[in-house]
């Protein structure tokens, strides 16, 4: 009977065998396990919205690219036009009548009908501006932007485009 008494609590366990799981160790499983489950939730949502921003970012530069493209495509007439500072509107008469492709004509000059919104229902902004530095040069630069609204305070978003052209027939 005295050899019971000096067994210490651990010895006992180990002869006994443990009888399960006591309660507040379930309970601190479980408090690990949400601290990580935030975590992961925190990262999936960081994750969404940077994939967001960068389709966002894709698309305003694809965008930008095409009405550069398009720009480059047209007249020379109707760079004249732009480069004279007139409203692109006013320009589109002369770009089509100059032998412009009706639809090329409406991307460059930012007046196709779509132009604004992607699937997501996103707005895109466009602008442009076209200079003639040296006589049959023309500089060219389009943006495409759009209104980051995943950042507090929200900030617009602006893909850039620059070229020149060269044009034997334009006017000096």
């Amino acid at each position: 009977m005295r050899r019971r008494k000096q067994l210490t609590a651990a010895t006992r366990r180990r002869i006994h065998g443990q009888q399960g799981i006591s309660m507040v160790e379930v309970l601190l499983s479980v408090l690990i396990l949400a601290i990580a489950m935030l975590g992961m939730f925190k990262a999936a949502s960081v994750a969404v919205y940077s994939n967001q921003r960068g389709h966002r970012i894709e698309q305003a530069s694809t965008r930008a690219q095409t009405r550069l493209e398009s720009l480059r495509n047209v007249p020379t007439a109707t760079l004249d036009c732009l480069a004279g500072g007139s409203d692109p509107s006013s320009c589109l008469g002369g770009c089509i009548s100059a032998g412009g492709e009706i639809d090329i004509c409406n991307i460059a000059l930012a007046l196709d009908a779509d132009s604004g919104r992607d699937s997501t229902g996103t707005q895109y902004t466009y602008g442009f501006l076209v200079q003639m530095p040296q006589p049959k040069v023309y500089d060219i630069l389009v943006v495409a932007s759009f209104q980051d609204d995943t950042v507090d305070p929200p900030r617009t978003i602006r893909s850039l485009f620059r070229t020149a052209i060269y044009r034997q027939g334009a006017t000096p």
